[in-house]
């Protein structure tokens, strides 16, 4: 399936440089249960374990590898994790792992060079633990932060003061709220090293910072 959808865009003439098969693969976004008992889904989620995500990528590679998409230059961008951190947390040991795998294996023709993080949950001071643990341990790796929206209960950002302002406090519409935005952009972009940065949703439903 997602080799057709490769496929399709790429023959449709669309510049297409990595698949992201996983969102998140260290939360579980599972079962919630209000105060009946009854449960329900909170969100989508994609939970692989480390090792999970390497069976996974085994799997793309013996689809992707060798075939006109492959030789398009597409790769497969892994782990996307949740959140920027360092040395001992979730994203370290997927980060680990997939290194790990690199090393002991050739076949990682369609594996990108560059780690897929967010934004999320994430200080200044916790980004440059990050790109500190990236120079260290793996220099040769870029790192994309290929997620983020203000969320209303993440305060790593500095942002939620100017949201609390505002008569509208879910959208951000003041200057101040951008030019803080703008902060964490650059803070991705220039203490991250980040090479590409993506907002989380263009369109929403919801009255909130998820959306443009």
């Amino acid at each position: 399936y997602l080799y057709s959808c490769c496929e399709f865009f790429i023959n449709s003439g669309f510049n297409v440089t990595d698949i992201s098969p996983i969102n998140e693969p260290s939360y579980s976004h599972c079962a919630v249960a209000d105060k009946n008992g009854a449960i329900s889904i909170d969100k989508e989620g994609c939970f692989y374990t480390p090792d999970e995500v390497i069976d996974l990528y085994n799997e793309m590679y013996s689809v992707f590898n060798d075939t006109p998409v492959s030789e398009s230059g597409i790769k497969i961008l892994l782990p996307e994790c949740g959140e920027a951190d360092t040395e001992g947390s979730a994203t370290a040991v997927y980060i680990d792992k997939l290194a790990a795998f690199g090393e002991n294996t050739n076949n990682t023709s369609v594996l990108s060079d560059s780690i897929a993080v967010h934004s999320y949950w994430s200080s200044k001071e916790k980004k440059l633990q990050f790109s500190g643990m990236m120079q260290m341990n793996y220099p040769g790796k870029g790192v994309y932060c290929t997620e983020y929206s203000q969320l209303a209960n993440d305060g790593n950002s500095g942002i939620l003061q100017y949201l609390a302002k505002e008569e509208d406090d879910k959208r951000g519409l003041s200057i101040e709220y951008a030019l803080k935005m703008s902060e964490v952009i650059m803070t991705d972009l220039v203490s991250m090293n980040a090479s590409l940065w993506c907002w989380s949703s263009a369109c929403s439903v919801n009255n909130t910072t998820d959306a443009l």
